[in-house]
């Protein structure tokens, strides 16, 4: 996990490899929360939230997935 800092808001932030193999970016401090494990057991976890959803500068980042390419 690498960590760095946003470029829209100065957040300390974490990166995260995803299933597809792209890289996005967590809020550095994790939360903890109560899940259940496969046995229905309740666990304690570190869990980090995207920081697209934290972050107030998000949309400066967005693609625009609608607009059609030149």
């Amino acid at each position: 996990m690498r960590e760095s800092i946003c470029s829209g808001c100065r957040a300390r932030i974490v990166w995260f490899r995803t299933p597809r193999g792209k890289n996005m970016p967590a809020d550095a401090d994790p939360q903890q929360r109560l899940i259940l494990d496969d046995d229905g057991a309740a666990v304690m976890a570190q869990t980090w939230m995207p920081h697209w959803a934290t972050c107030p500068k998000a949309d400066q980042f967005k693609k625009d997935w609608h607009k059609e390419s030149p």
